[in-house]
């Protein structure tokens, strides 16, 4: 009987993909030069590609572009804490959206700190949000291969399509 109730109080989980293309050739796309100019397709190339996916820039423009700091999802209590307060192991609280750090890396340099000084910025919903993203090679192919886990399948596919999104205009822009 326990078990059965633990089981109905988890919330579901789904998970959405989208691919993205790794192309070494030279393409022109709606008038814009080759979104990944020069580019080889070697393991270390599209490994390094898949990092970028990952990477905390792309994580915060998400966060940013789809207003996650505001999602319920993501400020309200964990799995953890709502089983721990329903078995009364734990307190009720009120949880605080994650706001944005306020810590500016450039300005701490410009009152004299060095590198290494300075606090490493800290966003608990940047890190909450990477540990629902997945992003791998699909094997032997240029293919990156992007997943995201919600408790909304919508959801779920949004957030995918909007990492491929991002990673895809931050190449055109660079």
């Amino acid at each position: 009987a326990a078990t059965a109730t633990v089981a109905m109080l988890l919330p579901s989980k789904y998970e959405a993909a989208a691919t993205v293309q790794v192309d070494p050739r030279k393409k022109s796309i709606t008038n814009i030069e080759s979104v990944l100019t020069d580019l080889k397709g070697d393991q270390p190339t599209i490994e390094s590609q898949t990092e970028l996916i990952k990477s905390r820039s792309i994580t915060l423009q998400v966060i940013e572009l789809m207003n996650l700091r505001d999602d319920p999802e993501f400020t309200g209590p964990s799995l953890r804490e709502k089983a721990m307060t329903w078995i009364g192991l734990g307190t009720k609280r009120t949880v605080e959206p994650h706001r944005k750090p306020q810590s500016d890396p450039m300005a701490d340099l410009a009152a004299g700190l060095k590198p290494g000084q300075t606090a490493p910025e800290r966003d608990a919903l940047a890190q909450a949000f990477s540990e629902n993203l997945r992003v791998a090679r699909v094997r032997n192919t240029l293919l990156i291969e992007i997943e995201y886990t919600a408790r909304d399948p919508v959801k779920a596919a949004r957030i995918a399509n909007a990492v491929a999104e991002v990673y895809v205009k931050d190449q055109i822009d660079t």
